[in-house]
């Protein structure tokens, strides 16, 4: 089942306007669920407007992740009501709430420390089981100064997608059963090839072998944006086997990041990549946060960086379009991004000073947990 209707965005500005436009016109339910969601203007203009959803009786779930927003516990109690219930996912261990002692309480301890590594890294929001809204932005006005690309769909596979928040939202407390139940569900009827879910492992070794095949079989050319380039060795060596079919591979990767220590365990690698003949840009006029594939007849956009976190742990959710107009809108996007770019070369990478170069290489030992 495809979308409907598919937009991209590379604009933050008109992607909340977007959002917020459709938050005030929804009907019936909301659930979101994201990383990052702070109470700054964006957040404060997303969150009126989740509040008066819930006022004309629209059911909102919002799940926020307990380390990317810590503040968790003060948007609850300033907004939660009968219509807008919110949940932390994998709070941090230490106590939270009103009741500390059943905080304390020693299983939910265990609970909370052995899921600590479980971060909630998807950014999407359905509306009246009818309109998705997905990609790379968290809800902070940071993205209004960032590059991110971003999603708008009607229609397509909104029962996976409900699954995959309900999923989220029961594995946002310790109730096991409840877990596997759902856990069952979403397997059963994840069948889509618009959606990539990783929420339980037989979906995350599903998610991570379709990418890995979509590589291998491309015949032509595979264009990748990515915020966080520290890719495991099974992706590493698929997009070097796809070189050695003579397959072009550009990658637009960060000058600037929103975590510098994360550029720099990627740039160990570039002597190797661009020896394969792997095109390598780093995009310099702000900071990149956008996690996209673009293969010839696809736009993969999703919340998924190139690193071991998305690979092995964090909750993630990818997104394929192939309509004509998203092929050709990311064509203009990619186009007009090269030309913020500098190309890296191995003169580049001389001119590098010895701290710039070796600092890459002794931070790569860390780069498992990048």
């Amino acid at each position: 089942m495809s979308w409907q209707t598919e937009k991209l965005y590379s604009n933050a500005s008109q992607y909340f306007t977007d959002l917020v436009s459709d938050i005030s016109k929804a009907k019936s339910c909301i659930d979101f669920e994201v990383y990052i969601f702070e109470l700054d203007n964006i957040g404060k203009e997303v969150l009126d407007a989740l509040q008066k959803a819930s006022l004309r009786g629209v059911k909102v779930r919002l799940l926020l992740d307990g380390f990317g927003t810590p503040n968790w516990n003060t948007i609850s109690k300033a907004h939660a009501s009968e219509n807008f219930s919110i949940r932390p996912y994998h709070p941090l261990p230490w106590p939270f709430g009103k009741n500390i002692l059943s905080e304390l309480h020693p299983k939910k301890l265990i609970w909370r420390f052995a899921q600590m590594n479980r971060r909630n890294h998807k950014k999407l929001v359905i509306l009246d089981r009818q309109i998705t809204y997905s990609g790379s932005l968290n809800v902070t006005s940071d993205h209004l100064k960032w590059f991110d690309i971003g999603t708008r769909l009607i229609g397509g596979p909104i029962e996976l997608l409900e699954s995959s928040f309900n999923h989220s939202w029961e594995s946002s407390d310790s109730r096991i059963q409840a877990r596997l139940n759902l856990s069952k569900n979403i397997e059963n009827i994840c069948e889509s090839t618009d959606v990539y879910l990783n929420s339980t492992a037989k979906l995350r070794r599903n998610r991570n072998s379709r990418l890995l095949n979509k590589i291998l079989n491309t015949t032509t050319e595979i264009r990748v944006v990515s915020a966080y380039f520290v890719p495991p060795l099974r992706l590493l060596s698929a997009l070097s086997e796809a070189r050695s079919r003579n397959i072009k591979i550009s990658l637009i990767l960060p000058n600037q990041s929103d975590v510098p220590i994360v550029t720099w365990f990627g740039r160990h690698l570039y002597s190797t990549l661009l020896d394969q003949g792997v095109l390598i840009y780093e995009y310099h006029p702000k900071i990149l946060h956008a996690k996209t594939w673009f293969f010839e007849n696809e736009v993969l956009v999703g919340s998924s960086n190139l690193n071991n976190r998305s690979w092995k742990h964090d909750l993630e959710v990818d997104l394929a379009l192939r309509s004509e107009e998203s092929i050709s809108e990311m064509s203009l996007i990619w186009n007009e991004m090269i030309g913020s770019c500098i190309p890296v070369t191995d003169m580049v990478i001389s001119r590098w000073s010895i701290w710039k170069y070796w600092g890459a290489k002794l931070l790569s030992i860390f780069r498992y947990w990048a």
